[in-house]
């Protein structure tokens, strides 16, 4: 039961009310004693004047009755002592602190009493006050003896009881009301997270709080939605590889089994040898894909920068893809490349290249054009562009292009582009095939652009897609001129 926060707290917040009541009680009652002390005895030495002067200069026809009064009125007990030792007591009572003989001698020899004076923690009860008198000619000590108090005490003890009682019982309701308040939204959290543990991240808490508590929920539920599409990832992932490594399996299965039918013709059993090399290479491409993926989005991917001429590397890559440009018929504009010099890792950002104009020349119809542009006016910072007239991408996936194995259109896979010319897929990957008879025959699996965001990335730089269905599509990837250190 104690483990139970809400315990916790209530009896944290009660312990703390508790406490604020009983040490301001406690501290105040001390100075307050002290105070009190003071003053009692500063009015029993001023009784104590009062009645030598009554006894010595008036001369009241009855002393004794005198005295008695004087001590009743003051609520004082007053003790008369001769030379003898004996002595006359007026208005005692039970529990008086008692005069000791040496007290009693001390003032008999004319000095005075006062038990303040004796240099020990007295209390109001201890109060003694002792002067000497003379009457007659004859010397007598008079004592003024405090009454015994012990009902202030009693009241105190009983004035914080009610105090307590009177606070804490309500209080005490309000403090289980504010610790439910605190501790249910937690129970909430806690429960989500166990239902999270099990694997369903579609749990959300409905906390409408500005505190802290709020705070923590808004977060919570942000990473359950992040965990969710994780988790939705991970599932296509796996939809996908497992999508991408059974088609070229079964297209191999099935070719292996035509190559066993006899009297097969010799040119018809080639065609289907060519068609099983180029599923295997497929299947190759993907897991050296894949591998490449999982490098690059790992922690301990070697980069090797090192200084290098941007324009020339744009230059060599576009003549090197030059077979399957121009085997469409397309126009490749260069413009003008400015000469730059960055710090990067060459091979890496030359895939960069490579996957991205792959992608343009694959989606742009024959006797379109693709444009390379670079841009080094931003002090710092370079940028590259490069723009193709092609079919261009639906504004539903332009945001899901850098995902892995993420395809808006499957016709994109055959290289053709959507049959009636409306929709566009996301860019796949890089490994294209170039046949002899000079058409493109593009067999991507959707890491293309997924390698190339995260080798961008690597590289402190950006890659932005801006596209319109039928109008084209510019990749424009940012770079910092010298590679910031990990």
């Amino acid at each position: 039961m104690m483990r139970s926060l809400y315990v916790r707290v209530a009896l944290t917040f009660l312990l703390t009310v508790m406490l604020s009541l009983v040490l301001p009680f406690l501290v105040g009652s001390r100075i307050n004693r002290d105070a009190l002390l003071d003053r009692v005895h500063d009015d029993m030495v001023d009784f104590a004047n009062s009645t030598i002067y009554i006894v010595g200069k008036l001369q009241p026809p009855d002393m004794n009755e005198a005295l008695q009064k004087m001590a009743t009125v003051k609520h004082y007990g007053l003790w008369l002592y001769g030379s003898g030792g004996d002595a006359q007591v007026f208005n005692a009572a039970d529990g008086m602190a008692e005069i000791d003989d040496a007290a009693v001698k001390q003032v008999l020899g004319g000095a005075v009493y006062d038990s303040l004076q004796e240099g020990r923690e007295v209390t109001l009860n201890e109060l003694i006050v002792g002067f000497p008198q003379e009457v007659n000619g004859s010397r007598y000590a008079l004592f003024v003896v405090a009454h015994p108090r012990r009902d202030m005490g009693n009241n105190a003890q009983r004035d914080l009881i009610k105090v307590l009682l009177t606070v804490l019982v309500p209080g005490g309701l309000l403090i289980l009301l504010a610790a439910r308040y605190i501790v249910k939204p937690l129970q909430k959290l806690t429960e989500a997270t166990k239902r999270i543990s099990r694997g369903d991240f579609r749990v959300r808490v409905d906390i409408d709080r500005k505190d802290e508590i709020g705070l923590l929920a808004k977060t919570f539920n942000h990473m359950a939605g992040e965990l969710q599409q994780m988790e939705t990832m991970r599932q296509d992932f796996v939809s996908n590889v497992s999508h991408e490594i059974q088609t070229p399996l079964t297209s191999i299965h099935g070719f292996a089994i035509e190559l066993q039918q006899p009297g097969m013709p010799e040119e018809e059993r080639l065609k289907y040898l060519r068609i099983m090399e180029r599923e295997s290479a497929r299947l190759s491409r993907l897991g050296r894909n894949l591998l490449k993926l999982a490098s690059l989005e790992s922690d301990q991917y070697p980069l090797h920068p090192r200084e290098l001429e941007l324009d020339e590397q744009l230059r060599r890559v576009v003549v090197a893809c030059e077979p399957l440009w121009a085997g469409k018929d397309l126009l490749m504009d260069l413009d003008e490349l400015e000469r730059t010099k960055i710090v990067a890792d060459e091979d890496a950002l030359g895939q960069v290249w490579i996957n991205l104009l792959h992608n343009s020349i694959k989606f742009t119809p024959a006797g379109g054009d693709i444009r390379v542009e670079l841009d080094s006016t931003k002090p710092g910072w370079v940028e590259v562009r490069i723009s193709d007239s092609g079919i261009g991408i639906a504004p539903q996936d332009r945001e899901r292009v850098f995902e892995r194995f993420f395809k808006a259109d499957r016709s994109r896979s055959s290289g053709k582009g959507p049959a009636d010319g409306t929709g566009y897929a996301a860019v796949g990957s890089a490994e294209d095939e170039w046949t002899a008879g000079g058409a493109a025959q593009l067999s991507g699996s959707g890491l293309g652009l997924a390698i190339t965001k995260r080798i961008v990335e690597l590289h402190g730089g950006q890659i932005r897609l801006d596209s319109e269905l039928g109008s084209g599509t510019t990749v424009t990837v940012t770079l910092p001129v010298i590679r910031p250190q990990a």
